[in-house]
């Protein structure tokens, strides 16, 4: 717009309200401008304007208008500020269903911290505010003529004083046109004032709000919710036996609650516990191709039924991936299936005994081969034996077949 000037429009939610607030600024600042020129015409410049203001609150003391009254009773002053020859500009339209009084309402608003509707009225607005005859007194006691405006505005002392100050600055910058703002966007499509477009000075602490009083009652309430630091939660971890890098990787974790639920809810072995949620919960999550997500009530759930039926804590792991896959919709319905079922010892030889039989193992040492043998069988049997069970039996197996020093499988045993 030729004569205005940059303004900042922030908090738009959505793009498409942009062609909007841009036309709706457009027109605020086409008609501040023409306010401007009238205000010349009328011989007021930023040279010389003119502004009276004076405390009103005996003048006033008697009115029935309900905010000042109210205001009154809290101990409030009440500040009147006389705009000479500024008649009809506060009335003077800006933007839709938006006069120029709404400028100097929002600076009120957020410099002089007076966030109570309304703060303020003036006499080019007659209405439901004042009685005649009050707006008579306010004029006399003011010194208020006919072509001037009168604002009345009120607030603590130091507020309503400073109130009364914002309306004078605001008003001189009508004479110069669009002052450089940043301005919030309303959901209406116009906007309002929220600060000062600050240089390179920029304000802080910034003045968008009013001040909040910090009290220790507010402190003492804010330290009682903080949660378990994260050294100490560390600590805390490695005294359950939690090795030290996994207690630190945890601790930091958003699944330390739910390490607490499983520890404290469903009587989890604390290391095991946090292998499953640092390591294979992850893992499985990120394999999921079926977009299936479990939620913390849900993997407690699976933890206790599995605990509390004397399973491996291995089933934990298979439920998991089941009811990620879609196959379960809970724990208990998993561990009914028969592909869950326990098993006994003579079905667990019988896994043994096939992986032995298929199995060339010759070449490899003792240490590789029963580490290459468990996985072959747990294959099968994870989280339905224990699997130190399963390793006890091996070895006892392997002995049996007459493994030389247990360092070497029989070359022929499917033959043997």
């Amino acid at each position: 717009v030729t004569g205005g000037c940059r303004i900042e429009i922030k908090g738009v939610p959505k793009i498409r309200m942009i062609p909007r607030l841009v036309h709706n600024e457009a027109v605020r600042q086409r008609s501040l401008l023409a306010i401007r020129d009238e205000l010349h015409k009328r011989g007021i410049t930023e040279e010389t304007f003119a502004a009276v203001s004076r405390d009103v609150t005996e003048d006033i003391k008697h009115t029935s208008f309900e905010p000042i009254r109210q205001a009154l009773n809290a101990g409030w002053r009440v500040k009147a500020v006389v705009l000479r020859r500024f008649k009809g500009i506060l009335s003077r339209p800006t933007q839709p269903e938006t006069v120029f009084a709404k400028e100097i309402i929002d600076r009120v608003r957020v410099i002089a911290c007076l966030d109570r509707f309304p703060n303020l009225i003036h006499s080019d607005a007659l209405g439901h505010n004042l009685l005649s005859g009050e707006w008579a007194r306010l004029r006399r006691s003011t010194g208020s003529r006919d072509d001037d405006t009168l604002v009345i505005t009120w607030g603590p002392a130091t507020d309503a004083e400073r109130a009364a100050e914002e309306i004078e600055i605001r008003a001189r910058e009508a004479t110069i046109g669009v002052p450089a703002e940043t301005r919030q966007a309303l959901s209406d499509g116009t906007n309002g004032f929220e600060r000062i477009l600050p240089g390179p000075e920029r304000m802080y602490p910034d003045t968008d709000l009013p001040p909040l009083a910090v009290t220790e009652e507010l402190i003492a309430s804010a330290r009682a919710r903080l949660p378990e630091p994260p050294w100490e939660r560390e600590q805390r971890y490695r005294n359950l036996g939690i090795p030290s890098s996994l207690a630190l990787h945890l601790s930091r974790s958003p699944r330390a609650k739910l390490f607490d639920r499983l520890c404290d809810e469903a009587g989890a072995p604390p290391a095991k516990a946090a292998v499953y949620l640092v390591s294979t919960l992850p893992a499985l999550t990120r394999r999921n191709e079926h977009g299936v997500a479990l939620d913390e009530d849900e993997i407690v759930a699976i933890v206790r039924e599995v605990l509390d039926r004397k399973f491996d804590f291995a089933m934990v792991e298979l439920i998991t991936e089941g009811m990620l896959a879609g196959r379960w919709t809970n724990p208990r319905c998993a561990l009914e299936s028969r592909h869950l079922m326990p098993v006994s010892d003579t079905e667990a030889e019988y896994v043994i005994e096939r992986a032995l039989a298929d199995v060339d193992l010759e070449g490899l040492d003792q240490a590789k081969r029963e580490r290459h043998l468990m996985g072959l069988v747990m294959e099968n049997l994870r989280g339905r034996i224990s699997a130190g069970r399963v390793a006890e039996m091996l070895q006892a197996r392997i002995r049996e077949i007459g493994v030389e020093q247990k360092t070497q499988l029989p070359a022929n045993r499917t033959e043997s």
